[in-house]
């Protein structure tokens, strides 16, 4: 049996053996699991069976890595346990950050001097009306 538990996959296919059970596979995926599962064990076995292979292929990623339980994508568990169980976007699309209360401050209006009459302005009489005046 051909045995890669301890080699190194890509994060595309720690993230396709994570996914497969709780997806659809598109046919490009489905070709790629079914590669990932031919270099890693003998499928010639009698008793081989395709779930069986892939539930052993995960138990190699299931201390360091989990499912998001919204989008179903692989990420480090320490990022699921710290968002109940969701990766940080999903979290954060479900639980929006409130915008901030802006506190109104009341309008500070200045102190209105009290309403005084005006000052008189004045008189401009032309010179012909004085005339008039002073001849009477």
């Amino acid at each position: 049996m051909n045995d890669r538990s301890n080699q190194n996959y890509s994060d595309e296919d720690i993230s396709l053996i994570m996914r497969a059970p709780n997806i659809t596979l598109s046919e490009t995926e489905q070709e790629i699991l079914d590669r990932i599962l031919q270099e890693s064990f003998d499928q010639t076995h009698p008793e081989f069976d395709h779930y069986k292979a892939l539930e052993n292929l995960q138990k190699n990623f299931n201390n360091k890595v989990a499912l998001c339980k919204s989008c179903f994508m692989p990420k480090q568990k320490e990022e699921l346990e710290q968002y109940e169980e969701y990766c940080q976007e999903c979290y954060d699309e479900l639980n929006p950050t409130p915008e901030p209360e802006v506190e109104l401050q009341p309008e500070i209006l200045p102190i209105q001097p009290e309403f005084s009459r005006p000052k008189p302005r004045p008189l401009s009489i032309k010179p012909r009306l004085l005339k008039l005046f002073k001849t009477k």
